[in-house]
C-alpha cells in the first residue's frame, strides 16, 4: 500500500497510509485479517462469512478506498467485495433468464406443472429467492442427458414424454429456438431495462465489462503519465554536482581577486602614510 513518511524528533519517523491510517507512530500498527480457504458465491462481507481488514482493531471499510487504496492490498479487497460480486450478479441474472425462458408451460406441453425445463438449478426448478450463485449451478435437464439416464429424443418429443415420437416432429425444437430469440425484460441484474434476447443480455454483459476495462485502462494511463511527469520534475530539481562545482570555483576565484584588491589598497595606504 502507498505510505507517507513524516519526520519526528530524535531522527525518528512516522508512517501513515495516504488515506490517513496510522501504521507507525512510536509502536507499529497491527494489521489483522482472517483468511478463508474457499470462497463461494453466497459468501459476503455483509453476511459475516468473509473478514475485513483491521488496523489496531478498527475495521477498515471496503468502501473506504482511501485507507488502503492505491496498492495491491486495496485492489484485492475491492475485487473480492465489489467487482467480483457485481460481475457475479450479472451472470446469475443471465442464468436466471435462461432457465425461466424454458420453464414456460407454453413451450413444452409434456412437462408437468412446476417441473424444471431444459435448463435447471441442479435438476430443480428455478427458485427466484435463491439466485446468488445460480450461474455456477445451472445444468441441463437430466431427462435429455444420456449420461444421467435421459434420452436425446426428448428434445424433440418433450421432456415429459414417455416414449419416442415421430422423427420429423420439429414443433418443440422450434419452440426452444423461439425461446432463445424472444425478447424479455430481465427480472434481475443491472441492464438497460429494455427487452432483450439471450444473446442480447450476453452482449450487454460483455459491453459493460469492456466499458469498465476501457475506463480502468484510461485511469491507469493517466496515473502512469502523471507519475512519469512528477518523476521528471523531481529529478529536474535535484543537485547538479558539476554545475555546483563550477559555481564554487568561480566564487573562490572572485574571493581571491577581492582579497588581492584589498591587500593592494592596504599597501598603498601604508606607503602614503609613510611619506
Amino acid at each position: 500500500m502507498p505510505i507517507r513518511e513524516v519526520a519526528r524528533d530524535n531522527s525518528q519517523i512516522s508512517l501513515f497510509t495516504t488515506g490517513g491510517a496510522v501504521l507507525l507512530e512510536g509502536n507499529p500498527a497491527v494489521i489483522d485479517f482472517a483468511a478463508v480457504g474457499v470462497i463461494t458465491a453466497d459468501m459476503t462481507l455483509a453476511s459475516g462469512a468473509l473478514s475485513a481488514a483491521s488496523i489496531n482493531g478498527l475495521v477498515v471499510s471496503p468502501t473506504d478506498s482511501g485507507v488502503l487504496g492505491g496498492g495491491t492490498l486495496g485492489a484485492l479487497f475491492a475485487l473480492r467485495d465489489e467487482l467480483a460480486p457485481q460481475a457475479q450478479a450479472q451472470i446469475d441474472a443471465l442464468a436466471r433468464d435462461l432457465i425461466a425462458r424454458f420453464e414456460a408451460p407454453a413451450i413444452d406441453a409434456t412437462k408437468a406443472a412446476g417441473a424444471p425445463g431444459l435448463f435447471t438449478d441442479r435438476a430443480a426448478a428455478l427458485d427466484p429467492a435463491d439466485e446468488v450463485g445460480l450461474a455456477g449451478r445451472i445444468s441441463i435437464s437430466t431427462s435429455v442427458d444420456p449420461d444421467q439416464g435421459g434420452a436425446l429424443w426428448r428434445l424433440r418429443d418433450g421432456l415429459g414424454a414417455a416414449s419416442s415420437g415421430p422423427v420429423g416432429n420439429g414443433t418443440l425444437l422450434t419452440a426452444l429456438g423461439t425461446a432463445l430469440t424472444a425478447t424479455n425484460v430481465p427480472a434481475s441484474g443491472i441492464f438497460s431495462g429494455a427487452a432483450r434476447s439471450v444473446s442480447g443480455l450476453a452482449a450487454d454483459i460483455l459491453s459493460q465489462v469492456s466499458g469498465t476495462r476501457q475506463t480502468v485502462e484510461l485511469r491507469e494511463s493517466y496515473a502512469s503519465s502523471r507519475q512519469d511527469s512528477l518523476t521528471k520534475l523531481y529529478l529536474s530539481d535535484g543537485v547538479d554536482t558539476d554545475a555546483e562545482m563550477q559555481n564554487l570555483l568561480q566564487i573562490e576565484q572572485a574571493y581571491a581577486a577581492n582579497a588581492r584588491v584589498i591587500q593592494t589598497i592596504d599597501e598603498m595606504l601604508q606607503t602614503i602614510v609613510a611619506i
